[in-house]
């Protein structure tokens, strides 16, 4: 039951939240599922979009269900839990086959990280605003903003539609030379 709420959620606290990852100790053991269940407590009455981005460099350690506690915060609160696995190492085992798992019974995003810049990319793909871009009805691109991801497009009309709050729909014509 080792979980603790180290910065209240409120806006421009981008530094104390960074502050605080700089001067947090990891203490060894994994209460994915227990810290999944103080969520909802932790987010208290805000209200405005909300995600759990869950960054582990393994299972559940402590006897908890975090598949489970992943689907209550869906289904009570629509909090979709990104799940980002630090330094797994490679191939397919079953620490990555749970922490799948929890993204997925949540709406979640599950990637993975083995490096500093490879954990600033899962977390911009994590809790960065999605977006698609179309043409006469069919997707032809998609990603996240903010994300290191190109994509070319040949010259034409476009639309971009931004999974913003709200929802944003932008017309965009693009030349050859763009």
């Amino acid at each position: 039951q080792d979980s603790k709420l180290l910065v209240p959620f409120a806006a421009g606290n981008h530094q104390l939240i960074r502050e605080a990852i700089v001067g947090y100790k990891p203490r060894g053991q994994t209460p994915l599922g227990y810290s999944l269940q103080q969520v909802t407590a932790d987010f208290g009455a805000f209200q405005g979009e909300r995600a759990v981005v869950l960054v582990t460099d393994g299972n559940e350690s402590c006897g908890g269900d975090p598949v489970g506690a992943a689907r209550a915060l869906q289904k009570n609160g629509s909090f979709p839990v990104h799940v980002i696995g630090f330094g797994l190492g490679t191939g397919e085992d079953e620490d990555r086959r749970s922490l799948s798992a929890i993204a997925e019974a949540s709406g979640g995003k599950f990637l993975t990280a083995r490096s500093a810049e490879e954990l600033r990319e899962a977390l911009s793909v994590s809790v960065g605003t999605a977006f698609r871009v179309s043409r006469t009805g069919l997707t032809v691109g998609e990603g996240t903003l903010g994300a290191n991801e190109l994509f070319l497009l040949p010259a034409g009309d476009y639309l971009e539609q931004i999974d913003s709050a709200p929802p944003r729909e932008l017309p965009v014509g693009l030349v050859a030379e763009e």
